[in-house]
């Protein structure tokens, strides 16, 4: 028998859900208008601009992640039952939101302290240093890539997430106590 969806956890799946699709709704808003940001603007005013984005998209997709697995995530963790299959819906709605938080980690903690340290380092070299310069900013490009994709990645976790809570609701209900 399967155990009875109290009404206030189908309100924090439907939250988490809102979290996960807000974030995902402002980081294609992101994505889009970042284009335009660089066409219209000077690249160093446009990098400092797009960089300042970044770090708040960041701080969002802490609270979207971290919001739907504290109201989502640990609850189906806290309370599911000692099923003897190895991958469970639950289980991997965890593991795949665990997943998105590590990529939080790398982007907030690693990656754009990485490129603010290497952005302000391209600042101060004088114009004579040249072979320092280079590796300065082959080291940004690098830097850049590994952000792109770690923010691509968010977005691609954050539809399998919302798409996974509508799927655990449907797990969830059919195995309901009548």
């Amino acid at each position: 028998m399967g155990r009875i969806v109290h009404p206030r956890q189908v309100l924090f799946d439907r939250l988490s859900f809102t979290l996960l699709v807000l974030w995902l709704g402002m980081s294609l808003g992101f994505v889009l208008t970042s284009p335009l940001l660089f066409a219209n603007l000077p690249k160093n005013t446009a990098g400092i601009v797009a960089g300042h984005m970044v770090e708040r998209l960041d701080l969002l997709a802490w609270i979207a992640f971290g919001g739907a697995w504290i109201l989502t995530g640990l609850p189906h963790w806290m309370y599911q039952e000692n099923n003897s299959l190895p991958i469970t819906p639950g289980k991997l709605w965890n593991f795949t939101i665990l997943t998105a938080l590590i990529f939080c980690l790398g982007s907030s903690f690693i990656l754009t302290p990485k490129l603010d340290s290497i952005m302000s380092a391209l600042s101060v070299i004088p114009p004579p240093e040249i072979s320092q310069q280079e590796e300065l900013l082959q080291s940004r490009d690098r830097a850049h890539r590994f952000s792109v994709q770690f923010f691509a990645i968010r977005m691609v976790l954050a539809v399998t997430l919302s798409w996974g809570l509508t799927r655990l609701q449907k797990d969830l209900t059919s195995t309901r106590v009548r």
